[in-house]
């Protein structure tokens, strides 16, 4: 219960409003007034609060500090300290409403290994989305996170072997970009080579 429920419907929030969750799951949200009494000690206060729908985060990197570093300096910490990074990362999104995001592009497995600590409950964590390891051509934008791939054959393994190691989604690095040496307004793939990644 809450003096505040936005459902993100376009309807006015909610005044003295309750969530009620069933087997860990929203089954109705409505005015106090209006909803049955569940009895004493099962309902939850938040007086002075506002409740939310959580928060998307549609294009994060979680093993990036984002401590004014080049990314080819963040890139010389080893996977080990950018698994960290990406814990305290995915920590502070939780905390600040983000209950799901969608990460574009890691080194190795670092967030693949991330999530599947959350799975097994060594840490909370909002939903992970992830594309693994961006696609990318030889020294092309984060070439550093090692799935560098060029001409069609090259881009179909890449691809089948994100998708094998349980990418959601995958990011391929099209043009150039911040790494140095890239041209972002370039191309870096020809359309028989995008053609086979979208295959």
């Amino acid at each position: 219960r809450a003096d505040h429920i936005f459902e993100a419907t376009g309807a006015s929030p909610i005044e003295d409003g309750v969530v009620t969750i069933e087997d860990g799951r929203i089954s109705a949200v409505g005015p106090a007034r209006l909803m049955a009494d569940p009895g004493a000690g099962s309902v939850r206060r938040f007086d002075g609060c506002t409740i939310l729908p959580g928060f998307i985060d549609a294009h994060a990197h979680l093993s990036l500090p984002a401590d004014g570093r080049s990314y080819e300096q963040m890139m010389l910490d080893p996977d080990e300290m950018q698994t960290l990074i990406a814990a305290k990362n995915m920590r502070l999104h939780l905390e600040s409403g983000v209950t799901t995001l969608r990460d574009n592009g890691a080194r190795n497995r670092v967030t693949f290994v991330l999530r599947e600590a959350i799975n097994r409950g060594y840490f909370v964590g909002p939903r992970l989305l992830l594309s693994g390891r961006p696609v990318t051509h030889s020294s092309g934008h984060f070439h550093f996170c090692n799935e560098v791939a060029d001409g069609p054959e090259g881009l179909r393994r890449a691809v089948r072997r994100l998708v094998a190691e349980g990418a959601d989604h995958i990011n391929i690095m099209a043009s150039g970009g911040d790494t140095a040496g890239n041209i972002p307004y370039r191309a870096s793939y020809n359309a028989a080579e995008l053609r086979a990644d979208v295959e």
